[in-house]
């Protein structure tokens, strides 16, 4: 929510292992605690997402907007980390697009001009 700075709460995990991927689905499904007493009153939604594997939702994350050559503050944009938790670079994941096709995506139809 970039009005108020504040995170709306979504996660995409990319497991590589089906029996993992269903551990942590029932593991956050309804929890409303989270880690160092933060509480929130939605319940927590863990589902299957439409589009699968890492690059794919790089590439769909990326096509949603703008933001990659905003100046969005830096903890508020999409983050990204390793198979060991460390946070990747937004720059490294998400290249900004060049000025010529930044028109173009913000169109409906998402496509290269001709």
């Amino acid at each position: 929510d970039m009005g108020n700075f504040q995170n709306i709460g979504i996660v995409y995990i990319n497991f590589r292992n089906n029996a993992k991927a269903l551990k942590c689905r029932h593991q956050f499904s309804g929890s409303t605690a989270w880690p160092g007493g933060h509480f929130s009153e939605r319940k927590c939604k863990a589902d299957w997402f439409s589009i699968q594997g890492y690059e794919a939702n790089i590439q769909e994350l990326q096509s949603q907007s703008d933001w990659v050559n905003s100046n969005i503050p830096e903890d508020c944009k999409p983050m990204v980390f390793d198979e060991h938790g460390t946070r990747l670079p937004t720059s490294e994941v998400f290249q900004p697009w060049p000025e010529a096709y930044q028109g173009w995506r913000s169109s409906e139809t998402h496509q290269a001009p001709g």
